[in-house]
């Protein structure tokens, strides 16, 4: 990625180069004109917007390139150990998160990978969505012949991990994504902000799609992370489906609820003590 400049005005230039020789060309240019696509049917506040798309230096067979806002802040992670963010920071945060998530399923777009480091938070403390390059919309073609879509392990909801160990060897079979697998993935998210203190750095973390449900964000801070934010959190992580919300608004009501109703330790505690 570049930062680049027009009219005075800065944004960022996203580049379809190949950097990594075991990916095919073919599929590299069709994820960045898949990226153009969603962003062209998603204008939200907390959504990357795509200004402009082309080829460089020929325009027909140069480069992929597309232009899109360029965000002055830290990626989820960084935020979290740079910033230690209140309980109350965190709730806002992730209810500005969960808005833009109903946004883009009412579109019919999945991010498919809601990871720490596809979110970033401006210095004014605003989440943005970035990197559509694995995102789904209605009606699109797969560009993959993995049973699985590209995305971080870590985030993948449990039904996803056990469509993968019965169908690993099946080359036709393809996991049917759901707006359920994206809220997991940011449920991952918020389960390590509230239970990790450098989140995007730590190589040792529990298992949070497994058959052992990991510690409790309220057991892993010593009780820092209240218990009503603790079991919103594990709900989000649930084994079952049925236990999960069942869309992105049933998953921002409770954030709301614990904006409006937190009190003064919830605006002056710290997730995590300042180092």
């Amino acid at each position: 990625d570049y930062e680049v400049e027009k009219d005075g005005k800065r944004f960022a230039l996203k580049v379809a180069c190949q950097v990594d020789p075991r990916l095919e060309p073919k599929l590299l240019l069709a994820r960045a004109q898949r990226e153009v696509v969603c962003l062209q049917q998603l204008s939200h506040r907390y959504i990357i917007r795509l200004w402009a798309q082309g080829r460089w230096p020929d325009p027909r067979s140069g480069f992929f390139y597309i232009v899109v806002d360029l965000v002055d802040g830290y990626t989820l992670g960084a935020w979290v150990r740079r910033t230690y963010p209140t309980l109350q920071e965190v709730v806002v945060l992730f209810m500005k998160l969960f808005e833009a998530l109903e946004y883009m399923h009412e579109r019919g777009v999945f991010h498919r990978d809601l990871s720490l480091r596809n979110i970033l938070v401006t210095r004014e403390g605003e989440p943005v969505i970035i990197d559509f390059g694995a995102a789904d919309y209605a009606a699109a073609e797969e560009l993959t012949d993995a049973p699985l879509p590209p995305c971080t392990p870590r985030n993948r909801s449990p039904e996803a991990v056990l469509f993968w160990r019965e169908n690993r060897l099946n080359p036709q079979a393809r996991y049917p994504f759901k707006a359920s697998d994206d809220i997991f993935a940011l449920g991952a998210d918020l389960y390590d902000v509230l239970t990790d203190p450098t989140p995007d750095l730590s190589v040792e973390l529990p298992v949070l799609n497994g058959a052992v449900p990991p510690p409790s964000p309220f057991k892993a801070t010593q009780g820092r992370v209240p218990p009503e934010l603790s079991s919103y959190a594990m709900m989000l992580l649930a084994p079952s489906l049925e236990e999960r919300p069942a869309s992105a608004k049933d998953a921002r009501r409770p954030l709301e609820e614990f904006a409006q109703l937190a009190g003064p330790e919830w605006r002056r505690t710290r997730v995590h003590p300042v180092a």
